[in-house]
């Protein structure tokens, strides 16, 4: 019987063993996998803003319902 738990427990050492492995190689990964979001929200945010500043406003056009703004622009150039 003391065999048959000693197994045991040999057994479920092994395996926390592997599945630590596994973890501290995936933690090794964790910084890089930061570096690359946090350069993407960089990028985003420069896109943001790009898109931002191509933004116009149209002024002078009198509103109505249901108007489509590009053929009014088309128009009254």
């Amino acid at each position: 019987m003391l065999h048959h738990l000693f197994n045991s427990l040999s057994g479920k050492m092994d395996n926390l063993e592997s599945r630590v492995s596994k973890v501290e190689k995936i933690a090794q990964d964790v910084p890089f996998l930061q570096a690359d979001v946090a350069k993407m929200y960089q990028e985003l945010e420069i896109r943001d803003q790009w898109v931002r500043a191509n933004n116009i406003e149209i002024r002078g056009i009198p509103q109505k319902n249901n108007e489509n703004l590009f053929e009014i622009a088309k128009l009254n150039q």
